[in-house]
């Protein structure tokens, strides 16, 4: 028996109901001139005049309010707002949930009753208006909405409880990252589910399979290169489980797979290949789990961690040390350290998830005017590149400034002439508390403490008041030698701060991130149907595989929005990326790095040309002392000793600031890519001109497709470069 009632799915979390996105998809509208009952799906429904009348993709038709359509649906061309014509949906945003038992949903107004039946959804939007979907169109029309990338696993097997129990588990040890099952099939179709609150949804976007080869090659090349694992059955009962179980042995016959030539027999391009997914059995898979269970209590204990735990964790893991030469096989070693490699790179993705849930949790006005756009792509890059620039201002400040800051008002952090004085002395504060700055005052502190501990003499033409005492003799030392040591505690503390931060990392690794899915999303607006994981090459580091499979994942979740290239997206693409690139690169980006290492460098060259002048001094001295006797000494002597040591750490830490950052290679790569974009930019314009061209179009989206595989090769160089040298302690180099 059905019951009628209304169910705030918003208020009522316990019913289970999960946050899903309308599709962009285009329907016939009709808006209506008189008072008429439309015959939907769940029963007749009251429409007015000016309501509008939606068919749907499978002939169904429903009534929407002119207030509420205006806020779902907007005009294609060349059809008027307000007027009959085709309308595309835009992507709103609703809670649902599946029926389990029949139900009568009341609508507002008196309007009719919606007939419910198992296995249909209750949809409730923004405004807590309600409405009941069949199945099928619900699949067809919402996607799961998912403001995390999510974890893509493979099966080439049945889903049987055992697989569940491990997926279970594993999305226990991963609680901020979603799962996504693609599953082979003997049928050849591969099945997509959302493994949600350990049950499977399943997805209703099908993935486009190549003709000419077969349904078993295809169905694995996709699992291994979408895929972040795969996980296979121990029997030999699929057909795809005898390619994988080649590749697993090692065989060359991922490569053929791979690039579509297992039967053409065509060349291959190394450097194109995709790199492939790590199969795993169940027992492997359980192994991981555990791993990866070791792994999170040591982060949950990372967390309560001092900064001096933190300091200590940088020295070898004698655990990890000792359990690797416990292992007797090869085997056992090579599987140990792929199964450590892969959980390292699921903490990554989940770290990473963990970040964008806490920066989406934030309030408007801690966020500033950041607007995550409405595809996943866009979306992705706003918050991976807001957490690059923080992360950035993060561990640029703890080494000695920002580059910005650095280049503005002539090198100054702050100019006081156009700042309130006390934003100036914090600006100040902020750079003392840099660990260049720090180093610095402890090798200035190290000196006076040998050179002006033991006092001076009363006649010292340059001595100064109190020196001279026994008050001075008795405490200058110790206070000398407390500025030294206290200089070197705070930076190596703020050293174990910034490292269990791990700053400098996040804001490499999601800068890389944030910049490839700016191509994606450009590629996306082109219509052209790329990866940019296929075009970004093996990155430095095996533990950073986790952005190549961010990026597919993410591009597969694209997948499921019909993707329609806009009329005006190729004018969109020149001027947002290629045109707004040019611009970035040349008047902000290489300015303010040459700005940056003009200062750094003429600072530099200053404490340079003190050191050596002083050295001169002290040779001069020397050698009339020696042959002369006569020379300076007492006072004079050491102050000339101390700044000496003063501008000898002044041009070092320059020069470790400029080393550091990499400012001469980041100029050297703008300038690089401003000559790409202009040559993009004049071919392009050059294209234009060709209107009876036929293949303008064609050769336009192949060099939209060239300079952005460019750019991603650029970002991947600058990240391996600075993976390379991390920032140290003290020094801040």
């Amino acid at each position: 028996m059905s019951e009628m009632m209304m169910i705030d799915l918003k208020a009522q979390q316990n019913y289970g109901a999960l946050p899903y996105e309308k599709k962009i998809l285009s329907f016939d509208v009709v808006f209506s001139d008189k008072e008429q009952t439309i015959e939907t799906l769940e029963g007749p429904v009251q429409c007015f005049p000016g309501d509008a009348i939606v068919t749907g993709i499978s002939g169904e038709r429903w009534p929407v309010r002119p207030e509420k359509f205006h806020q779902k649906y907007q005009p294609l061309a060349p059809t008027n707002d307000g007027e009959s014509g085709r309308y595309q949906s835009l992507p709103v945003r609703v809670l649902a949930i599946r029926l389990k038992t029949d139900l009568k949903l009341p609508l507002a107004g008196g309007a009719g009753v919606l007939q419910g039946k198992p296995g249909s959804w209750l949809v409730q939007y923004e405004d807590q208006s309600q409405s009941i979907i069949a199945d099928d169109i619900f699949a067809a029309t919402y996607v799961l909405q998912q403001h995390a990338v999510p974890l893509v696993i493979g099966v080439a097997d049945e889903l049987d409880q055992q697989t569940l129990t491990q997926l279970t588990a594993l999305s226990m040890l991963l609680p901020a990252t979603p799962l996504r099952i693609l599953r082979a099939t003997t049928s050849g179709i591969l099945e997509q589910y959302h493994f949600t609150q350990q049950q499977l949804s399943k997805i209703d976007s099908s993935i486009s399979l190549e003709s000419g080869r077969s349904a078993d090659e295809q169905q694995a090349a996709i699992l291994l290169k979408n895929c972040s694992l795969v996980l296979r059955s121990n029997q030999q009962q699929h057909p795809v489980q005898t390619i994988l179980n080649d590749y697993s042995k090692g065989l060359p016959y991922w490569a053929a797979v791979a690039s579509g030539t297992a039967q053409s027999g065509g060349n291959q391009n190394l450097h194109a290949l995709p790199q492939p997914a790590p199969v795993l059995g169940k027992q492997e898979f359980q192994h991981l789990l555990s791993q990866l269970g070791r792994q999170a209590s040591v982060s949950v204990k990372a967390r309560r961690l001092t900064r001096w735990q933190a300091l200590r964790q940088t020295l070898p893991d004698m655990a990890e040390i000792w359990r690797g030469l416990t292992l007797t096989s090869v085997e056992e070693k090579v599987r140990f350290k792929k199964l450590k490699v892969l959980s390292n790179q699921l903490q990554e993705l989940n770290l990473f998830n963990t970040e964008v849930l806490a920066f989406e949790q934030q309030p408007s006005s801690a966020v500033g005017n950041i607007t995550p756009g409405n595809t996943t792509t866009e979306r992705m890059h706003t918050i991976a590149d807001a957490l690059a620039s923080r992360y950035q201002d993060a561990w640029q400040t703890l080494v000695y400034s920002t580059t910005r800051r650095i280049a503005q008002n002539g090198g100054l952090i702050y100019s006081w002439r156009h700042s309130r004085l006390q934003v100036f002395f914090q600006e100040c504060l902020l750079r003392v508390r840099s660990l260049v700055s720090l180093g610095m005052i402890a090798a200035i502190a190290f000196a006076a403490y040998t050179e002006l501990s033991g006092g001076c003499k009363e006649n010292d033409p340059f001595a100064f008041t109190g020196c001279a005492s026994a008050t001075w003799e008795h405490y200058a030392g110790t206070i000398f030698l407390s500025i030294y040591l206290a200089a070197l505690l705070i930076a190596f503390f703020r050293y174990g701060s910034a490292k269990r931060a791990e700053s400098e990392r996040k804001h490499q690794d999601y800068r890389l991130l944030a910049e490839c899915l700016r191509v994606q999303q450009y590629w996306n607006y082109s219509g052209l149907r790329e990866s940019v994981a296929d075009a970004l090459p093996t990155i430095d580091s095996e533990d950073n595989h986790w952005i190549k499979n961010a990026l597919r994942a993410i591009y597969l979740q694209e997948s499921d929005q019909n993707k329609t290239t806009a009329p005006d997206a190729l004018e969109r693409v020149k001027e947002e990326f290629i045109e707004a690139q040019l611009r970035y690169h040349e008047n902000i980006l290489l300015k303010r790095r040459e700005l940056a290492a003009n200062y750094l460098s003429s600072r530099a060259r200053i404490g340079l040309s003190c050191f050596i002048l002083c050295v001169m001094l002290i040779a001069i001295n020397t050698f009339f002392e020696a042959f002369l006797h006569i020379g300076i000494d007492g006072m004079a002597h050491h102050f000339l000793i101390i700044i000496t040591l003063a501008s000898l750490s002044f041009w070092a830490a320059n020069k470790k600031v400029l080393d550091n950052f990499g400012l001469e290679s980041e100029i050297r790569r703008a300038k690089a890519m401003v000559a790409a974009f202009k040559n993009v930019q004049v071919f392009l314009r050059a294209q234009a001109s060709l209107q009876n061209d036929v293949n303008t179009d064609q050769i336009t989206y192949a060099a939209i497709l060239s300079i952005g595989r460019v750019f991603i090769l650029d970002q991947a160089n600058w990240h391996a470069l600075h993976h390379e040298r991390p920032v140290e302690a003290a020094t801040g180099g």
